[in-house]
């Protein structure tokens, strides 16, 4: 079994994407101040202008940051997964004595990738979520049939890709421990 950490980052697709959102921005700026701010339409269509701009700009920051710092959003080992998490200012771990299967599904045009907990697993997660995570998994649950899941759009590896990896390795961890 080989041995090597996969670290996986984000695609160069997220500024352009970004870039984006700040013309939007810009034009929606631009429009209102044209007709002179002079009604209700027009203010709200500057404020949100605005709101593009500024959340565009802390995605960008926010994807240099993590470039120049060489933080993966993902890092796949033998015994888990490691999922960036910007909220906790760290990395959430997936173990794999918790997965049953990993899933590749879409939502929205978004590549996702279901997280399958088995029955330990789920309880596991559950008795270390607080209220509102709690919540969050049985929407979760109801929604895609699965506790969790991790993005897998715009990012330095394809979707199938890393869904593959994960059930490889997932693989290769059950005959291991269950041999």
């Amino acid at each position: 079994m080989e041995n090597k950490t996969y670290e996986i980052y984000y695609g160069w697709k997220i500024p352009f994407i970004s870039l984006d959102c700040v013309i939007l921005g810009a034009l929606a700026i631009a429009s209102a101040i044209i007709k002179q701010w002079a009604g209700f339409q027009e203010i709200l269509i500057g404020i949100c202008g605005v709101v593009f701009i500024l959340a565009a700009l802390a995605v960008l920051i926010y994807y240099f940051y993590s470039r120049i710092s060489k933080m993966p959003v993902l890092i796949i080992g033998d015994d888990r997964v490691k999922m960036h998490a910007p909220l906790k200012g760290g990395y959430s771990d997936v173990e794999f004595e918790d997965v049953d299967d990993f899933e590749l599904f879409s939502l929205n045009g978004n590549k996702m990738i279901a997280i399958k907990y088995n029955p330990a697993g789920y309880r596991k997660l559950m008795d270390k979520s607080n209220g509102a995570n709690q919540a969050l998994v049985k929407f979760n649950t109801n929604k895609i049939g699965a506790a969790g899941n991790l993005n897998a759009s715009n990012l330095t590896m394809t979707s199938t890709d890393i869904c593959e990896l994960l059930k490889e390795r997932l693989n290769n961890y059950q005959k291991l421990h269950n041999a």
